[in-house]
């Protein structure tokens, strides 16, 4: 990556920038990781001032080689890159990177010439910040205080299947301002009743809801399973970075860690990021009013009653438990509501026999693997996270060896992401974390993954049956009928103890059968 690229990433601005829009993207980064912020928090002051540091190099560095006489520079003139700097690349997978948005600049003889004009820019910053720049989060007040519903613009039906593998553009149309149901639930804050998922730690404050977060998909739940149209209102802070809100497979990260001022939409029903440029950014240890609409073909995402996102798509199959939560930073949650106008179904499998006419269901005898937490639950067995972070994949197995040919046979439904299937050193990853729409396939024989673009997704919160079958000439994975994956190799040797399992989730199982053939 050249180092205009590089700074450009910093500031969260595009190579071509104009220098009045980099000067802005540059005041506003100051405004945020200013280390008077967080006075009286040395850990946090110190991790500001490291930001700021970071924030001060990159932007001296493009003022002084990007633009020529006001014109924008495209290319590094430095001796070591001359390559042209493109846009960054919209990521196609759901990215998991573990590094911290701080990174040591390579160019440190540089950073030493230009000292003396940084620290003039600190100066120019910090002034500017305390006499002139309009504190957005207060002029927000009043917008926030509106009451901002969704409106049910279509029946609720099948999709057509294409939609797994939509592109979801920001065309930025507005939505209706209530939801035209006669069926709205309304719920008052249910902050005291959301149950914490995963490794999240959490403590009652003052002042609200404390969550300190040990890794991905941390975050505390609603306790009840709702569709669109829905509306999800979180006030919260962030100490610092990643204040997230959940819905299925959904996401919207604010502070992102990689990049504070891009906001991150992971999309409810393909799992794509769709990065929004300066648009993440909200001020740390300020308290926001976030909201999250979402109607049956329109999604809206709002901060403090600025819109920060709008979409078109289809998400009439969505359904979820809203969530908000944090990335190893701390996140505090003063109060959330969810306002739905539909009713969810709570009943089984729908069309399918009932669990008591099901021969050679093997549930109740499997073996939990790594940990995870089983519990009985009213349509089936639950499997959820252990207390063993560094054990990610957690599963049971059937206390059997079979050898092929054999055919696992299962219903399952997760709650967002990773159902998986074991066999051997081989499994099968359903709504993958890393790309919810492609099939992971492992070979049972060699642990060889197989990646199959758009035939991993399956809808969060429904009924599925799997079925898994493993001849001495091949497999094949169909799900719901309809075939996902085959192959052909000998499979000959093969012996196996199959099982179930997920990571970062909650999967249900309603039952789970293996025929020997």
């Amino acid at each position: 990556m050249g180092e205009i690229s590089r700074c450009c990433k910093v500031l969260g601005v595009e190579p071509g920038v104009s220098l009045e829009e980099l000067k802005k993207a540059y005041r506003d980064l100051v405004q945020v990781w200013h280390p008077d912020r967080f006075a009286n928090n040395e850990r946090l002051q110190s991790k500001a001032q490291e930001h700021l540091k970071e924030i001060n190099l990159a932007f001296d560095y493009l003022v002084a080689n990007a633009f020529k006489n006001a014109a924008v520079v495209l290319q590094d003139t430095s001796e070591e890159t001359s390559a042209s700097v493109s846009p960054p690349k919209e990521p196609d997978d759901w990215e998991h990177e573990d590094f911290d948005i701080v990174t040591e600049s390579p160019r440190r003889g540089l950073a030493t010439a230009l000292s003396g004009i940084t620290i003039v820019l600190i100066g120019c910053g910090v002034f500017y910040y305390w006499e002139h720049h309009v504190d957005t989060h207060q002029s927000g007040r009043t917008a926030q205080e509106r009451q901002t519903n969704v409106a049910a613009s279509r029946p609720a039906v099948e999709p057509d299947s294409s939609t797994n593998d939509s592109d979801i553009s920001n065309l930025g149309i507005p939505l209706p301002s209530s939801i035209q149901t006669n069926s709205t639930i309304r719920s008052s804050d249910i902050l005291a009743s959301m149950t914490p998922v995963n490794e999240i730690e959490v403590i009652q404050g003052p002042e609200g809801v404390i969550l300190n977060s040990k890794g991905e998909r941390d975050y505390i739940q609603a306790s009840r399973l709702v569709r669109p149209p829905c509306v999800v209102k979180a006030r919260a802070k962030t100490d610092l970075k990643d204040l997230r809100l959940y819905f299925g497979i959904g996401e919207v990260i604010f502070n992102w860690r990689d990049n504070p001022s891009e906001l991150r939409i992971v999309d409810p029903v393909t799992g794509r990021i769709i990065p929004v440029a300066r648009q993440g950014l909200v001020s740390p240890n300020d308290w926001h009013d976030l909201t999250w609409e979402m109607a049956t073909n329109e999604m809206r995402v709002m901060v403090d009653g600025e819109t920060r996102f709008e979409s078109k798509g289809d998400y009439r199959r969505v359904k979820g438990y809203p969530a908000i939560g944090g990335y190893q930073d701390q996140v505090m949650v003063k109060s959330f509501s969810v306002e739905s106008g539909l009713p969810i179904e709570t009943a089984g499998p729908q069309g399918r026999v009932s669990k008591g006419s099901i021969r050679g269901d093997i549930l109740s005898s499997m073996i939990p693997v790594n940990n995870p937490t089983v519990t009985q639950a009213p349509d089936g067995v639950s499997l959820t996270g252990g207390n063993a972070p560094a054990d990610r994949d957690r599963y049971i197995i059937t206390s059997q060896t079979f050898h092929a040919p054999f055919v696992i046979r299962t219903v399952v439904k997760t709650d967002s992401i990773n159902v998986r299937l074991h066999a051997g050193t081989g499994g099968v990853i359903f709504n993958w974390e890393g790309n919810p729409s492609e099939l992971r396939v492992h070979d049972p024989l060699t642990g060889r993954i197989t990646p199959v673009p758009g035939r991993g997704f399956i809808w969060p919160n429904e009924w599925h049956e799997v079925v898994w079958e493993i001849r001495q000439t091949g497999m094949k994975i169909s799900v719901d009928g309809q075939a996902r994956f085959q192959n052909q190799k000998d499979y000959r040797s093969l012996q196996a103890t199959p099982g179930i399992g997920m990571a970062w989730s909650k999967i249900t199982v309603e039952y789970f059968v293996v025929e020997q053939k």
